[in-house]
């Protein structure tokens, strides 16, 4: 029987140099998977945080909350849309605000005119707006600057022009047409309408 624990024993350990490749493969595949496992880990954190995680063989990205963001001046908008715009005797209106007060029934609307010609004096009068229902409502109070109604016009300055609106409900949230007349000095008689659609009323 003593002639078989050689051969025995040769057998085990030939079937032990056999296994340990295929051991020590195994043991590098876990070690892999486990770090691949942690790279998912950490890259989904890191997305959660709203960073793009890299590898570390590419240079790091660097990112910023802030954003750049074109700067407008104030009151060049008009409930988060640009100035609805009409030009007559070579002046511009932009209407820039329609704010409404609730307490007061009113809506004030604010237009910005600015003249591209010669000094000239403008008046704008009988404004007028029809809400989204179909109700049509006068100014009762209109002002270019400080003056009621007319003001001289200096060339490339902006001036603010202002129309109060009464008896508006805080319900109405849009007035589909607001329109007055233009009346320019030289030009006897004349008039030129301007209109706007479709301006939101922001209520306070």
């Amino acid at each position: 029987m003593s002639h078989y624990f050689p051969t025995l024993a040769t057998g085990i350990l030939g079937l032990l140099l056999s296994a340990s490749p295929a051991f020590a493969q195994t043991t590098d595949e876990c070690e892999k998977l486990k770090n691949d496992n942690a790279k998912l880990k950490f890259e989904n954190a890191n997305l959660k945080k709203g960073i793009i995680a890299r590898s570390p063989a590419n240079a790091p990205v660097q990112t910023s909350e802030r954003t750049a963001t074109s700067s407008a001046p104030t009151g060049s908008t008009l409930a988060g849309q640009p100035a609805k715009r009409q030009t007559a005797y070579k002046v511009e209106y932009a209407l820039v605000k329609c704010q409404g007060n609730a307490k007061s029934q009113t809506v004030t609307i604010t237009l910005l005119l600015t003249n591209a010609g010669a000094n000239q004096v403008r008046r704008f009068t009988g404004l007028k707006a029809v809400d989204d229902q179909g109700e049509e409502y006068m100014a009762s109070e209109t002002k270019i600057g400080s003056s009621t109604s007319y003001s001289t016009l200096a060339t490339g300055v902006p001036v603010k022009a202002t129309a109060i609106i009464p008896k508006i409900l805080s319900t109405t949230r849009k007035l589909n047409l607001v329109t007055c007349s233009i009346y320019g000095e030289g030009h006897p008689g004349g008039t030129i309408p301007i209109e706007f659609r479709d301006v939101v009323i922001s209520w306070k």
